[in-house]
């Protein structure tokens, strides 16, 4: 990391913006988050789903988290229609995600 950062400072290699994201954060993104934080995540979104789609979506912290572990690498979450005609009123993935 630190020879990728000192080449893009001096010009010798370009990143695209996600990467130069990455280089930014690469420590940040390598420490792991306190179960107690991952707990104020989820429950942040699971009342913003709640919001915006009421009982129509499911919410299901999964992973590390779902496993009782007392920090996690990320926070995964599971989102699902309940019914195949909550689907359809919740629509596509990537207007769930907005």
């Amino acid at each position: 990391v630190v020879e990728v950062q000192r080449q893009v400072d001096q010009g010798q290699l370009k990143l695209n913006s996600d990467q130069l994201i990455g280089l930014e954060f690469f420590h940040d993104f390598a420490q792991r988050i306190p179960r107690d934080e991952v707990s104020e995540i989820v429950a942040m979104v699971r009342g913003s789903a709640l919001k915006r789609y009421g009982s129509r979506l499911r919410l299901e912290a999964c992973g590390s988290y779902r496993r009782g572990k007392e920090t996690c690498g990320d926070v995964d979450l599971l989102l699902c229609a309940r019914t195949a005609a909550d689907e359809q009123l919740v629509g596509p993935p990537a207007e769930v995600l907005q």
